[in-house]
């Protein structure tokens, strides 16, 4: 998440991220502000499943198994979604496109790039006034040097992630930290009150 903070070149905001890798896809949601001291990521919600390139390969060949994998996948992204609408329900992303960053090697899996599709119409028929989802798959990183082709490019943000100066990586609020807001309950005044008897 702080390499894409840092290289996706992301305005504030919540946003959702999909991390495709050979054996795992881990997705979080998190919202990204900035602050007098910097830059805050609370993170929502995330998971890591084994929902990967690799799980997915093998179930290619079995139709059963295939749609089997293609709901978990799905699963997986909508508890991490729905976790963090429940944590941030005032997000002006969910009426909205709700940015999905989507990144990682295991992404050239038509798994993978069914996800990114299913997402938009999950979240527009689900959550009233929403638009749907925004795919992002590829990064600026505007002015910094790499080799990697521009289909390559979203991977440098898992690895330079870690490698970034502290100071450029935002502080994380992790999930457990974060409380969904208690739900207000308005109740007509149809009771007879003291000051009534």
């Amino acid at each position: 998440m702080a390499g894409v903070a840092k290289f996706g070149r992301l305005e504030d905001g919540l946003f959702a991220l999909v991390n495709g890798g050979g054996g795992t896809t881990d997705i979080g949601a998190f919202n990204l502000f900035r602050t007098s001291d910097g830059r805050r990521m609370p993170i929502f919600n995330a998971s890591v499943e084994m929902l990967g390139a690799e799980p997915a390969r093998l179930c290619d060949d079995d139709p059963a198994l295939y749609e089997a994998f293609k709901e978990a996948l799905m699963m997986q992204a909508r508890a991490v979604i729905w976790g963090a609408r429940q944590k941030y329900p005032m997000s002006p992303r969910w009426t909205d496109l709700l940015p999905v960053f989507f990144i990682g090697g295991g992404l050239a899996h038509p798994q993978h790039q069914r996800l990114a599709e299913r997402i938009g119409p999950w979240l527009r028929q689900n959550l009233p006034g929403s638009r749907g989802a925004r795919v992002v798959k590829r990064p600026d990183f505007g002015g910094v040097e790499h080799r990697s082709g521009p289909d390559g490019a979203h991977r440098l943000c898992v690895a330079a992630g870690p490698s970034l100066p502290e100071d450029e990586i935002p502080e994380v609020i992790p999930p457990r930290a974060i409380d969904a807001p208690a739900q207000q309950i308005h109740l007509q005044a149809e009771m007879i009150g003291p000051e009534q008897v």
